[in-house]
């Protein structure tokens, strides 16, 4: 038992202290030498399996080849005959020495905080999402072969710089960099002929897909550093299981999470599934292990995401994050997965997207899949034209429909919203380095019921909500005219001047809509809004002193189109204003997003004013620092009304990091803070969730039996097998014998310290 004991010990001690390796050899034909750069400067013959250290030069011979895998799955290399290459790795950069030779090389690591670049004779080359064939074997010259994907070369003494992205041969030499003609026999002779097979195509498998770094087509110039893409993710494994526990503070309550989550990868498919349980020895309201509810049931599909083989088709279904349409003046940053757990949602999404993004694009999606079975969820779609280069005007249209905004409540009434968009985009001036775009929306929303309001006209105020001030509307509209400017570099800017007619709220279906589409509150005679529309039946009662009639503080449920009316009877004129937004996104690694908006009563009756404004901070992939894999801090404060303290349900704000403990453990928190009528009381609560979830990856068990044969070819400590660990040639022998009790001795002497500081202090 105690030998049991010390060896897992010491495989634990072994396996955290062991320095992380660049890959492994996958496959090799004929004479391969790895050789090593620690003290003891080892020739080893290669074999599958073997680890290719930090430093370690790889050596391939005649009539032999050699193919190796970065550990992260991102970098694939092929070796071709007489080729000699060194890798050096640390935590900002994959770097690969071209001594000799030649060699392929397929890299995704767009999206990660290492760079990846490539050294030979007269060039040094970036990689991001690249692929490549590279040839050191011409005396005067290097010859790059690139397949089509983004590519950044430069000489070494001139600062000569040249940048494709399509299919070409390239020469770079002492003077300069150059394309040259492509005679395919002449390209057959120089590039080998796995180069043209199905090679290429089998060992992208291997590679996670990641996505492009940034966009480029005939219609764009400047990349896209701010597209607003959710890639599907990928492991290194096909299917493997996460083990989730934690400590979670929901709404005052306390709870231990426990949950067991699935997923599997496959090419363009991939799933999760996720079954969670919130323990607590508290009693409590909230219904978050509920699994009657459909919503519960629905939300064990954690995501479950399919694109085709050309990527033009996606689907999702899952999470829905910062969705926009057009320029995002009616559905703007619309997100589902606030207020987790106490809300469960199961969206949809599905994209039509052609390899020219910018000719058309198609997008579909539905908030709550639950809620359609309860005859509400709202749903909506978007698609977008461009007319053509010589006319570089894009059309967008866009339809918005929540069938039900009361469907989360339990009543016997019904209140549906529509509207409809139309977006403008034409592009005014472009170069490489910046573009000016001018942009215009035109927005119109319906309501379910006639509303009636009262609005003071030509300073007359009659003495009760009738004659030429009284005023009814079904639905209003909202117009915006601005410019957008955007640089190469990440950083774009927008202005915009609004002119809207009266009860329209700008980006009605916004990150907050799902806590402020009902508002709960009591009835007020004195209020012009139930005065004016007490017998029109447009929003539910519930009769609290059952005396027949809808007064004296009976409880109201008010749908969003009604809400400002309520809380400020003279929110009745048109409104005019601008906002500015700015948004800095550097490849997706960090950014920082701002906007704002500021409205005013456009009539001399009205001196009210109103606003908006949003901040978003993150930073990716270990920006900050190397184990922060994920982290944003954002602050929402949607259309309000100046100095007024009534509408808090439009504020959110939170906190999300990402802890990489190891390749296997992760701490995820999250801290949420949003405001609404959790207990249907008619009071506004502030509901905060705190959750740090601890998740174990267990991993695939051939990555398991991989790793313990690649520590047994080491020489490393194993566990079960006494006969490797204790045997004659065991791990434990070679550690007994190379003990040398003198050497102890001597460190731990003090005289020895003690006499050399004598001497050098004479």
């Amino acid at each position: 038992m105690i030998t049991k004991i010390i060896t897992l010990y010491l495989f634990l001690l072994t396996t955290f202290l062991n320095a992380s390796s660049f890959g492994y050899i996958h496959s090799i034909k004929g004479n391969v030498v790895v050789e090593t750069n620690d003290e003891k400067n080892l020739s080893l013959t290669a074999i599958k399996g073997r680890k290719i250290n930090n430093g370690y030069t790889i050596d391939v011979k005649d009539a032999s080849h050699c193919d190796i895998y970065s550990s992260d799955k991102r970098t694939f290399l092929r070796l071709d005959s007489n080729t000699k290459i060194k890798i050096i790795e640390d935590q900002n950069t994959r770097e690969i020495y071209l001594l000799d030779g030649s060699f392929y090389i397929s890299n995704r690591n767009p999206q990660i905080s290492k760079e990846t670049f490539v050294f030979s004779n007269y060039s040094q080359i970036y990689l991001t999402n690249s692929n490549a064939w590279i040839s050191s074997n011409n005396l005067f010259f290097d010859q790059i072969y690139s397949f089509g994907s983004k590519l950044d070369i430069s000489d070494k003494n001139r600062g000569i710089r040249y940048s494709t992205d399509y299919t070409t041969m390239i020469q770079a030499s002492d003077s300069k960099i150059e394309e040259m003609p492509q005679y395919e026999n002449e390209i057959d002779i120089v590039v080998p002929d796995y180069i043209f097979s199905d090679f290429i195509i089998n060992r992208e498998k291997y590679i996670i897909a990641d996505s492009l770094l940034y966009n480029l087509n005939e219609f764009q110039l400047i990349p896209d550093f701010s597209l607003d893409f959710n890639p599907i993710e990928q492991d290194t494994s096909k299917f493997g299981l996460n083990i989730i526990s934690g400590a979670s503070t929901i709404y005052e309550n306390f709870y231990f999470p426990i949950g067991i989550e699935g997923y599997y990868n496959n090419d363009n498919f991939n799933a999760k599934i996720k079954f969670d349980y919130f323990l607590s020895n508290e009693p409590s309201d909230l219904k978050i292990n509920d699994w009657n509810d459909i919503s519960n049931i629905l939300s064990i599909f954690e995501s479950i995401n399919y694109q085709n083989k050309s990527k033009i088709m996606s689907c999702s279904i899952g999470d829905i994050n910062n969705i926009t349409f057009g320029h995002g003046q009616l559905l703007n940053k619309y997100s589902n997965t606030y207020n987790y757990p106490i809300m469960k949602r199961t969206g949809l999404l599905f994209n039509i997207s052609p390899l020219n993004k910018y000719s058309y694009k198609f997008d579909f999606f539905i908030s709550d899949l639950s809620q359609i079975f309860n005859s509400g969820g709202m749903l909506g779609y978007h698609i977008s034209y461009h007319i053509s280069k010589r006319l570089p005007l894009t059309l967008g249209y866009g339809s918005i429909t929540d069938f039900n905004q009361y469907s989360e409540l339990d009543l016997d009434a019904k209140s549906t919203i529509k509207a409809r968009q139309l977006d403008f985009d034409y592009e005014l001036f472009k170069n490489k380095n910046y573009k000016i775009n001018l942009i215009a929306e035109l927005d119109g929303i319906f309501f379910n019921n006639e509303i009636q309001y009262f609005r003071y006209d030509n300073n007359v105020e009659p003495n009760d909500g009738s004659g030429t001030s009284g005023k009814r509307r079904k639905g209003t509209w909202g117009s915006m005219f601005g410019t957008r400017f955007e640089s190469s570099d990440g950083h774009k800017f927008k202005i915009g001047i609004h002119a809207n007619a009266a009860l329209y709220l700008p980006s009605y279906f916004s990150s907050t809509y799902d806590f402020e589409k009902t508002l709960i509150g009591n009835y007020d005679s004195t209020n012009r809004f139930f005065l004016l529309n007490e017998n029109s039946e447009i929003f539910p009662c519930e009769d609290i002193d059952n005396d027949g009639a809808c007064n004296n503080n009976d409880v109201v449920y008010l749908s969003k189109e009604m809400q400002t009316l309520f809380l400020k009877d003279d929110f009745v004129y048109p409104t005019v204003g601008t906002s500015l937004s700015y948004d800095y996104n550097y490849y997706n690694k960090r950014g920082l997003k701002v906007s704002g908006m500021y409205l005013v009563d456009n009539d001399s009756q009205s001196s009210e004013s109103y606003y908006s404004f949003n901040i978003e901070m993150y930073s990716k992939y270990g920006y900050i620092f190397k184990r922060l894999d994920d982290f944003s801090i954002y602050l929402h404060r949607n259309f309000a009304i100046s100095n007024s303290k009534n509408l808090k349900e439009n504020i959110i704000y939170g906190l999300k990091a990402k802890i990489q403990i190891n390749n296997e453990i992760n701490l995820d928190i999250n801290i949420a803070n949003v405001h609404y009528d959790i207990n249907q009381d008619a009071l506004v609560e502030n509901v905060t969730t705190i959750k740090s979830d601890i998740i174990y990856n267990i991993s695939d068990p051939r990555d398991i039996i991989d790793y313990r044969n690649q520590r047994i070819l080491d020489n490393k400590l194993i566990l079960f097998s006494p006969k490797h660990n204790w045997g004659k040639n065991g791990v434990f022998h070679k550690w007994i014998k190379n003990i040398d009790p003198r050497k102890w001795i001597k460190k731990i002497n003090p005289f020895k310290k003690k006499n050399k500081e004598a001497t050098n202090e004479v």
